[in-house]
C-alpha cells in the first residue's frame, strides 16, 4: 500500500521524498490498516443483542450487546469505534451528518457493549431527501397505498 500512496502523491504533483511527506505513505498505511482491522474480525462470542428506540421529533436509540468475555467485549467496542471513525471521514463535508455521528457513543465495560445515538429531525429530512442516492439503499422503498 505504501508504494500506491507514493504513486498517488506523485500523481498529485507532490514529491513523495520531500521532507514532511517521506513518512506519509507509512502513516497512511498504518491508519488504514488500523481503521479497517475490525472488518475482518469474526466476533463469534456475542451472547445477545437488544435494540431499543424512542421516536418523536427525533430518533434516539440504544443497541446493547453482551459478549462471552471481556476480550470479546473490547473487540466489539473496537469494531464499532472503527466503523464510526470511518463514517466520520466521509461526513466531514456535511455538518448535519457530522453532528449525528458526534451523537454516537460506544461505551461499556468488560463483556457489555452499548451504542447510543440520536438522529435529529434535520438529519431525518436529509436521509429522506437523499436515500435514493445511497448505493445499496438501506431503507425500504415507501409502500404504495
Amino acid at each position: 500500500m505504501q508504494d500506491l500512496i507514493r504513486q498517488l502523491l506523485a500523481e498529485l504533483g507532490e514529491d513523495p521524498d520531500r521532507e514532511g511527506l517521506v513518512e506519509t505513505p507509512r502513516r497512511v498505511d498504518q491508519s488504514f490498516r488500523a481503521l479497517t482491522s475490525g472488518y475482518s474480525t469474526d466476533i463469534d462470542g456475542v451472547q445477545w443483542i437488544s435494540v431499543s428506540a424512542a421516536v418523536g421529533s427525533d430518533v434516539r436509540g440504544l443497541v446493547r450487546a453482551q459478549t462471552l468475555d471481556d476480550a470479546r467485549g473490547e473487540q466489539l467496542r473496537s469494531v464499532v469505534g472503527g466503523a464510526v471513525a470511518a463514517a466520520r471521514m466521509f461526513t466531514q463535508q456535511d455538518p448535519r451528518l457530522a453532528a449525528a455521528l458526534d451523537s454516537v457513543q460506544a461505551t461499556g465495560t468488560g463483556p457489555n457493549v452499548e451504542l447510543s445515538f440520536r438522529i435529529s429531525p434535520e438529519l431525518l429530512d436529509l436521509i429522506s431527501q437523499h436515500r435514493d442516492r445511497v448505493e445499496g439503499n438501506l431503507l425500504p422503498p415507501p409502500a404504495d397505498n
